[in-house]
């Protein structure tokens, strides 16, 4: 077991399942992008919390921590197999298929509860180390916020994203009540 787990103390069961064949007709009407994410346990994060949330895809940029790695796996709980990701395509590429595109930036933008997040939407966020690459930030997409207290400049990228993602949720629950 301890050859076959790769974890110190695992809990005595092993699977072997297929790789999810996830495809751009398999993405849904809100996305989160990832640029550059190194950190498996944020990469997880993210997949957990768009599994708790639900509705959500994940796209990331191709640069960054593989969405196979055995920690992202780990920390993913195993709801890898049932949120959709695609690695290798772009923001643009959403763009191009009439996503409206927010990009998360930690000082600047609108603040989160001001924004209008029309459906379908991607929203990108950055690397831990140095955020979104200022390169990428395009004419066609919209910067957000999440106000914090004057002392905090950042928030870890797991827990940004799942902020964003609960507050989409938030509003699609209000909607669906009035509707």
């Amino acid at each position: 077991m301890k050859g076959l787990s790769g974890v110190e103390n695992n809990q005595g069961i092993i699977g072997f399942f297929p790789k999810p064949a996830w495809t751009e007709s398999d993405l849904t009407g809100r996305v989160i992008a990832l640029e550059g994410i190194q950190d498996p346990g944020n990469l997880g994060t993210v997949i957990r919390t768009a599994a708790a949330l639900g509705g959500f895809s994940i796209i990331s940029s191709g640069s960054g921590v593989s969405f196979y790695n055995p920690k992202v796996v780990r920390a993913s709980a195993g709801y890898l197999f049932s949120v959709p990701f695609l690695s290798g395509l772009s923001h643009r590429d959403l763009v191009r298929k009439g996503y409206h595109l927010w990009y998360a930036c930690p000082s600047e933008g609108i603040p989160l509860p001001e924004t209008e997040l029309e459906v379908p939407l991607a929203i990108l966020f950055g690397s831990e180390g140095s955020g979104l690459d200022r390169d990428n930030i395009a004419a066609e997409g919209r910067k957000l916020m999440i106000p914090m207290n004057g002392e905090m400049d950042s928030l870890n990228v797991a827990v940004a994203s799942s902020i964003v993602m609960y507050e989409i949720n938030r509003r699609s629950m209000i909607n669906n009540a009035q509707g």
